[in-house]
């Protein structure tokens, strides 16, 4: 089973499937050759396209006359005479142009338009700083950058870069058969990600409030962007003073470390217990060591109690 996953995932990488790619195949022209046709028109010449290509549309940089179909593969169309160019274009396809071509008054040509055999091509991305997280045409990827994805079909991808503290970048790339298409982003940094840490590590959710605004809560991360901030520390039972934190840019994350004071200690740890246990305790201590001196034995029979006898 676990085979079957594999293969099927490498099948619709290489299909362009997986991160929605718009497939666009190859189209391939040949060069016009002159047929015995009689062209009726008398300022015009003829072209013939044969192809097995559906709705094929034709564009030159002379004026089209007219264009009729002559079956199921083939199209006339009747063009200025004169050196011209001949784009083919078909839903699905990359367009194709011929070379310059020089069409004679009242000749026919004949030209073949067919399907190329798309070959793979590889994308290569990386950014500055790395560790961005990628979206292909919408799709969010289990990669991040540097990145490479063989297999991939000609075509159009749109590519968005995104990492926290930075603008996101988009770009269409246009990629190519059996070619490394590579795309190298420098991010710009917009924030900076404030790490804060208690020492007080048995607290926990404790609110960070910026400037009067809460962003977020320790231990945890907050993004900030440069500049002077009023930064309070918020826990029921706690406080901790006002302080201020100065942002800059820097290749670095910032790291805090923070402390939290209890409103209220423990009873244990109170001066007046700590004090009143110690006095208890040496006197007790006394006590023992005396061994009751200064007292008056004890002499005659214990008592006795009814029943005892």
């Amino acid at each position: 089973m676990k085979t079957k996953m594999i293969l099927l995932l490498v099948f619709l990488i290489s299909c362009g499937m997986l991160y929605g790619q718009e497939k666009l195949g190859e189209l391939a022209i040949s060069e016009p050759e002159e047929r015995s046709i009689v062209v009726r028109s008398p300022d015009r010449a003829a072209l013939i396209v044969v192809s097995e290509v559906a709705d094929l549309e034709f564009e030159s940089t002379r004026v089209i006359h007219a264009m009729h179909p002559r079956g199921a593969s083939e199209w006339q169309l009747l063009v200025e005479p004169g050196r011209q160019i001949i784009t083919v274009r078909a839903p699905g396809y990359q367009p194709v142009k011929t070379d310059v071509i020089n069409l004679q008054v009242k000749r026919a040509y004949s030209l073949k338009v067919t399907q190329v055999k798309a070959i793979p091509g590889t994308l290569f991305i990386t950014s500055d700083p790395d560790s961005a997280e990628i979206r292909l045409n919408g799709v969010k990827i289990d990669g991040k950058t540097p990145f490479h994805l063989d297999e991939v079909l000609p075509g159009r991808m749109n590519i968005q870069i995104e990492k926290e503290g930075y603008r996101s970048a988009l770009k269409t790339l246009e990629l190519q058969s059996n070619e490394i298409t590579e795309w190298h982003v420098e991010l710009t940094q917009t924030a900076v990600k404030v790490h804060i840490e208690l020492e007080n590590k048995e607290v926990k959710e404790v609110g960070i409030v910026v400037n009067g605004e809460l962003k977020g809560l320790a231990p945890g991360a907050i993004l900030l962007e440069p500049g002077t901030y009023q930064l309070v520390l918020q826990k029921p039972g706690y406080k901790f003073p006002e302080k201020v934190i100065e942002i800059e840019f820097g290749p670095e994350d910032i790291r805090l470390s923070e402390k939290l004071i209890p409103l209220h200690q423990p009873f244990y740890k109170k001066w007046w217990f700590i004090g009143g246990s110690a006095a208890i305790l040496t006197g007790s201590a006394a006590l023992i060591l005396g061994g009751g001196k200064g007292q008056e034995p004890l002499t005659g029979e214990p008592p006795s109690f009814p029943g005892s006898r």
